[in-house]
């Protein structure tokens, strides 16, 4: 019988601990979100005890929202940080990291055209309906702000808004301010090209 309630105590106090440290882990985004209010303005919403931050804002006419998630990446969790941009666009394509496509198995690979950004990443070019973007790709001024949002995952540009997500690593450090407003800016200065 005390084996059973040493045993219930430690799983208890296991679960406590764990609960305790991811509070402590999303205090630490909460507050660097927070910074990013300081500077450019919105909010901060977050549902619970254990809840993930979520922010809510504008920058330069662009409704904007940064989120998080994650997924399994070589037998691991991986943070993702999500930046959506409510707005509406001209063009669609996809740019995503060959790396990333490949790690999922992705059956679109054969679709993506060879964007090489200075041989730093390799990204491909997903976008059937429009070929100008081929051409901009080409451009310096595209191709230097692909180079300052460089690593990524993908960057979705639809009718809607754009979607840019990439490995968030330790977000505690990885949104420290102004990590997330440089983001930002070079996406506010991708809209201004491809718009």
């Amino acid at each position: 019988m005390i084996y059973v309630l040493a045993a219930g105590a430690s799983f208890i106090l296991i679960v406590v601990v764990i609960n305790y440290m991811r509070k402590l882990h999303w205090d630490a985004v909460h507050i660097n979100l927070l910074d990013l209010v300081d500077d450019i303005g919105g909010q901060v919403l977050r549902q619970g005890f254990l809840g993930q931050p979520i922010f809510h804002g504008q920058y330069k006419k662009m409704d904007i929202t940064i989120n998080f998630s994650t997924e399994r990446h070589k037998k691991k969790r991986r943070n993702l940080i999500d930046i959506s941009i409510g707005m509406p666009i001209k063009k669609s394509f996809t740019i995503s990291s060959y790396e990333w496509l490949k790690e999922r198995e992705d059956s679109a690979l054969d679709e993506f055209k060879s964007l090489d950004l200075d041989g730093l990443h390799n990204y491909g070019l997903r976008n059937p309906s429009d070929n100008q973007i081929a051409k901009e790709s080409k451009q310096l001024k595209f191709r230097q702000i692909l180079l300052d949002l460089d690593p990524f995952l993908f960057l979705f540009v639809g009718a809607n808004g754009l979607l840019y997500e990439k490995d968030g690593g330790n977000l505690a450090v990885s949104t420290k301010h102004p990590a997330l407003k440089d983001q930002i800016r070079y996406i506010n200065l991708l809209m201004g090209v491809i718009n």
